[in-house]
């Protein structure tokens, strides 16, 4: 296994999150990253759909806010400015909810792999 100071070198000074801490070939010193057990990819996988909750709720809450604007009294809290800046947190949103959708895609097919991982 790649030692922490050998993770953070080979990721540019950074000490990444891994799911599966990298290998080294003592013959060629080639990295390689060995696949995750089925119960890590559970776990990345709830994870990941707890991130699909966050992401979901965010884009929930900012449509209901904008419909609120919409159909509310034109106060001094409804501007133009306002409704962006909650449509920005809708598009956040839809980004995390949409990135974790795709984790949780790819870690449940890794985990129900066949022959095992």
């Amino acid at each position: 296994m790649l030692t922490r100071k050998e993770l953070r070198d080979r990721n540019g000074g950074r000490d990444p999150l891994v799911v599966t801490r990298p290998r080294t070939c003592t013959a060629c010193g080639h990295v390689w990253e060995p696949p995750p057990s089925k119960g890590m990819c559970y776990v990345v996988a709830a994870l990941a759909g707890v991130g699909w909750l966050v992401g979901m709720g965010l884009v929930v809450g900012a449509v209901w806010l904008l419909i609120l604007a919409i159909n509310g009294p034109g106060g001094e809290a409804n501007t133009l400015g306002n409704r962006l800046k909650v449509a920005a947190v809708g598009l956040v949103g839809l980004a995390l909810a949409g990135g974790s959708y795709s984790m949780v895609g790819k870690y449940l097919r890794l985990a129900r792999a066949p022959g095992g991982i």
